[in-house]
């Protein structure tokens, strides 16, 4: 005997492993002795291979591919491990045994694990591994669940409070508490020491728990899949909903909601049991929520007695009567896996332990509240089948059948009279047995042999025989078996789709054993869709169709307008999922799709009403979650309306609402699978598994991107490509032209981010809705890398490029000697960098010390103490030369000359002076003919005077306030103390808990003044933006790291334009990268001078 590959002679065992293979298997080996912690990464597990394999002279590998094929052979044989995971196919383990040392500690040290490092990137690498071995599931951020340590059977108590982010505060806002405090006995005057749930000096209640009208929901499987507990229990305790409903599940009457005795017994301590295969929710004795699994008790293939062990549940000997396919049939839970989802809805009885009435009555009971229990059986329904369809598609994916015939997942509501206790014939008579067996089932009728048992009159020519175990001539589990003589009794029972489809066309269900229709609420209210709120359905009778918006696959949408019972008209978008003739003024398209859609919809009317409800479904428990002004929050519920856009027209009135959330879903912190979307805003993980392996919320970043390319450039992302998926796998991106390419930078870079193959460069959720609202993130407009500016000013010139854009020539200099540096920008990017040489003075290189504009032409002075004036410096081969030197007149005897600030005044203008004081003078036609000292000191180094408001803006150095001074009458009228602001679009990764602002941070480097606004850069890199007529800060945004060395005012060249700033500082720190940097070693800031182009509206949010 000799063991071959398949399609292959040659004996596996004499096959020869290439000299290649045997060299990394030594690099391994050398690599995982050398390293503390053998982990690499893809790049650097790359380096170092082929650093090894070139110091020791081997052989090359040829490619990439020729590397992995190797490494999934050492992987294969045990020498490393390396998992074609989507979130662990970036690591090498060299060392497998460390890998199992680490993850041994999870389940057999409680303590604090050594082998864990700090840092978000050790923790993410340890949650990825423990989820892949199902070592350990995340339930939120900072929990884990380790379904090792879960006790086999339940627990006598709960071991996890039921806790919510409103646990801590019940309706009325009184405190409850997480978990039951410690228990005291009573004063001894008492004569016990019995624990009681509520002290109280007089008396003392008690809770019970008493049946009530139950809900059941079975869900019949071949069998229960490894891992489905464990990421159930995760799910249902990650979900807020959940947690929030034993809170209001008994509500006191108005009249004794003021007692506060009474309203003290109900604050019951909810917890969780939780063990391998069940969960539960209660206190005490009374039960919200039971899941547990019902193991299968005989094989339905093997006949034979069942076991011996007697049953301790109601479904013991039970078999229900189910209609499948327009035929009648039996399911035997004991032959088959049983996923039991129980709602006992107990009356909760408060009475008191002596005895003696509580106000006025002998004990009080309260009624369940029946939307919360709709509420929860429909939220846990929905991580049932979820959880199924994602992680086991081949066994939980719903309208599935097998070749049989019959559907992969039985989901089962049994009748609730027929699971009553009732008195039965004895056993031991099967005649008598029989006949009553006979009476339940009703007279008999024609049944239709299902495809299962059609194979049993074959001839059996297929060469199986009929009683081998192979045959297909055996009824499915779920068909009618072989019978035994054990009696048992029938049950009915209806499919969860019956239901849904009698929700759909409102009718009752009937039980055939009572003889008597069941209503929906009492057995299925989450059918009916009564565990939403009153105030979010809407009658069908109050609303008003119109004419139909839009069609798609999924439904049709139309205009609409709903009359609320206690609210006026209001327009919404109507999206029926069951078929809605359209009104008679409709198109014949319109007509045509509807009889369309009734054709479908009559031919398999409860698959049609199934898919309805399925996405209806996935869509509210999306917006019962979002809390957003863009979400609409009138969502009206069957006949199946949803929210959808409302756009009101208008060039730039535009109001957007946010819908379609048909296939979203939430996913947990483990991760989720499964396969939806539109090709090209996949994500490639997606696609390249087609959704069996796990991924994280990082596909909805790529679509994200995505979507920000379609609002940037107006096209659908791979517009007219043929071959999308190919294309997004192998790396590439939609294009961008020149002009899409003019939107604000930021806006570019997180489309840029969003789109990136590997998920964990792209920017979390949290990270990209902190990066919209930052007040820099529509209004920076571009970037340049420039030189070291100490003095800069601007001139508006038309025609900056050869499409003759207007745009502003920037001028700065005094880094370098002998030089000045011009910049040509337009309102959304720069487009030409220019360097101008200054001459020196008798040979003594010089500095720029001070620009300004005067006309049209450049004023710049120097350290020589000289202003020369040159022209506008266009695009042109011609070199601007300096026109001369002069002095217009002396403004007065000050030692001192920092900055200067001209301002109107009635009699002409007067120039402010700062330098040693603060000083004003009058210029008028002749020159200077008044001149005031306002403050001999302290020194003014800053001034900035607003075009069209009677203030001067003044700053003392050293120190970390601006003043505002009255043009008027020359005094001082408010203050801003910079160091009291801090940057708002920061994060933690950006910027230390323990940052000081210290003087040196928040002394002033730079003033502007442009349309009411006041623009401060600071030594820390801030930028100020405040009103300039109160001062009163606007907002605060830290864009360099260092100083921020000069701001510019570019003025609009139209009045209706709005105006722009240009700022020069050292370091710039892009906005995304505060708060999604690359990787944890790299650095958030550019180092170098930058020049950045900013919008000035907008700075607050709407």
């Amino acid at each position: 005997m000799s063991v071959c590959p398949t399609g292959s002679k040659e004996p596996l065992l004499e096959q020869r492993i290439p000299a290649t293979y045997l060299a990394l298997e030594e690099c391994v080996t050398s690599l995982a002795a050398d390293l503390r912690e053998p982990v690499l990464k893809h790049d650097e597990y790359r380096k170092l291979v082929t650093q090894y394999m070139q110091q020791k002279n081997h052989r090359m590998f040829r490619d990439a591919a020729e590397l992995h094929q190797a490494t999934m052979f050492l992987h294969e044989n045990g020498v490393l491990l390396h998992y074609d995971d989507a979130t662990l196919k970036e690591l090498y383990f060299l060392r497998p045994q460390w890998l199992c040392d680490v993850l041994a500690h999870v389940v057999t040290v409680r303590e604090i694990n050594p082998f864990a490092n700090n840092g978000d990137e050790a923790s993410s690498l340890g949650v990825s591994l423990l989820n892949k071995f199902e070592l350990a599931l995340c339930w939120d951020s900072r929990l884990l669940l380790v379904p090792p340590l879960l006790p086999h059977a339940e627990p006598q108590h709960h071991q996890l409070p039921v806790r919510s982010r409103s646990w801590c505060s019940s309706n009325r806002g009184t405190p409850r508490r997480a978990w039951p405090a410690q228990l005291t006995p009573l004063p001894e005057s008492r004569g016990t020491e019995s624990p009681t749930l509520i002290q109280e000096p007089w008396h003392k209640l008690s809770v019970s728990g008493r049946g009530g009208r139950a809900l059941r929901r079975l869900l019949l499987l071949s069998y229960v899949p490894c891992g489905f507990w464990p990421r159930l229990c995760a799910r249902l305790l990650a979900d807020q909903q959940l947690a929030e409903a034993p809170y209001t599940l008994y509500k006191l009457p108005p009249e004794m909601e003021l007692d506060e005795t009474i309203s003290k017994a109900l604050e019951l301590s909810w917890g969780w049991k939780l063990w391998r295969s069940g969960a539960r929710v209660c206190a005490g004795g009374v039960t919200m929520l039971s899941l547990r699994e019902l193991p299968p008790r005989r094989d339905a293939l093997l006949p034979g007695p069942a076991d011996d062990e007697p049953g301790d549940d109601v479904y013991h000997n039970v078999r229900f009567r189910i209609r499948q396919e327009g035929t009648w049939c039996e399911l035997d839970v004991q032959s088959s896996a049983c996923v039991e989802i129980y709602l006992p809805a107990q009356v909760c009885v408060i009475r008191r332990d002596d005895g003696l009435p509580i106000a006025g009555y002998q004990s009080i009971s309260l009624e369940p509240h029946h939307e919360t229990l709709a509420k929860v059986l429909a939220l846990v329904s929905d991580h049932v089948d979820l959880l199924l369809e994602d992680w086991y598609p081949s066994l939980g994916t719903r309208f599935v059948h097998t070749s049989e015939g019959r559907c992969l997942i039985t989901r089962v509501v049994p009748c609730p009279d027929c699971l009553r206790p009732q008195q039965h014939p004895p056993e031991h008579d099967p005649q008598l047995a029989q006949a009553f067996r006979r009476l339940e089932l009703g007279p008999a009728e024609p049944r239709r042999l299902r495809l299962s048992e059609e194979s049993r009159t074959s001839d059996g020519d297929s060469g199986v025989g009929a009683e081998s175990n192979a045959s297909s001539r055996l009824g499915s589990v779920e068909g009618i078996g072989a019978t035994d003589h054990q009696s048992y009794t029938i049950a009915t029972a209806w499919t969860v789709e019956q239901c849904i489809l009698a929700a759909c066309t409102s009718t009752r269900l009937h039980c055939a054993a009572h003889a008597q229709a069941h209503q929906l609420r009492a057995v299925a209210p989450d059918t009916l869709l009564l565990d939403v709120e009153e105030s979010k359905r809407a009658r069908w009778e109050h609303i008003s169709r119109g004419a139909v918006a839009g069609r798609g696959a999924f439904g049709t949408v139309l205009a609409a307008t709903w009359r609320a019972p206690a609210a006026g008209a209001i327009n919404v978008a109507l999206k029926a999922l069951q078929p809605v003739p359209p009104p008679a003024s409709s198109d014949a398209a319109a007509h045509h799709a509807y009889k369309a859609a009734l054709s479908r919809w009559e031919r398999e009317p409860t698959a049609a009403a199934c898919r309805a409800y399925c996405g209806l479904r996935q869509e509210l428990s999306i917006l019962s979650q979002l809390k957003h002004q863009h979400v609409s929050e009138n969502v009206l519920v069957w006949k199946m309306p949803k929210p959808g856009e409302d756009l009101t027209t208008g060039p730039l009135n535009v109001h957007v609402k946010l819908g379609d959330y048909g296939i979203s879903r939430l996913a947990p912190p483990s991760g989720t699978k499964g396969f939806g979307g539109t090709e090209g805003f996949m994500a490639p993980e997606i696609m390249r598994y087609n959704g069996e392996e796990e991924y994280n919320e990082k596909v909805d970043c790529f679509s994200y991107g995505m979507l920000l390319y379609e609002i940037v450039t107006v096209r659908q992302p791979f517009e007219g490509h043929e071959a999308v998926k190919e294309a997004v796998l192998d790396g590439a991106r939609p294009s961008l032209s020149p002009r899409d390419l003019e939107y604000p930078c930021s806006i570019l870079e997180t489309m840029r981010r969003c789109w990136s193959g590997a998920p964990e460069l792209r920017p979390s959720a949290a990270a990209l809705v902190s990066v919209a609202a930052a007040p820099e993130y529509a209004a920076l407009a571009d970037a340049a890398a420039a030189r070291h500016a100490a003095a800069a000013a601007a001139q508006p010139v038309i025609g900056v490029n050869e499409e003759g854009i207007p745009g502003w020539e920037l001028w700065y200099g005094g880094g370098e000697p002998e030089r000045a540096h011009t910049l040509l920008t337009t309102a959304t990017n720069f487009t030409h960098h220019h360097t101008i040489r200054v001459p020196p003075d008798k040979a003594e290189p010089v500095m720029v010390t001070a620009m300004c504009r005067v006309g049209n032409k450049m004023w710049l002075g120097d350290s020589a103490g000289r202003i020369s004036v040159y022209s506008l410096f266009l695009v042109t081969s011609k070199r601007p030369e300096a026109e001369g030197s002069f002095v217009l007149t002396e403004l007065g005897t000050a030692t001192e000359l920092c900055c200067l600030a001209a301002v109107p005044s009635p009699h002409g203008w007067e120039v402010w002076a700062g330098g040693a004081g603060l000083s004003s003078y009058a210029v008028g036609a002749g020159g200077v003919c008044a001149a005031d000292v306002l403050a001999p000191e302290p020194r003014v180094t800053l001034m900035a005077a607003p075009e069209d408001q009677p203030f001067v803006m003044v700053y003392y150095d050293p120190g970390v306030c601006v003043y505002q001074w009255s043009v008027g009458c020359k005094q001082q009228c408010a203050r801003l103390d910079c160091s009291k602001l801090v940057p708002c679009s920061e994060s933690l990764q950006s910027i230390a808990l323990d940052e000081h602002l210290t003087e040196d941070k928040c002394r002033v480097t730079a003033l502007c003044a442009l349309r009411g606004e006041l623009y401060i850069g600071t030594a820390w890199g801030c930028v100020i933006v405040a009103d300039a007529t109160s001062l009163r800060p606007l907002t605060v945004f830290r864009p360099y790291e260092e100083d921020v060395r000069v701001i510019i005012p570019l003025h609009p060249h139209k009045e209706e334009d709005p105006p722009m700033i240009a700022t020069f500082g050292h370091g710039y720190r892009p906005l995304l990268q505060r708060y999604a940097p690359h990787s944890s070693t790299s650095t958030n800031t550019h180092n170098g001078y930058y020049c950045l182009l900013w919008q000035t509206q907008h700075w607050l949010p709407d």
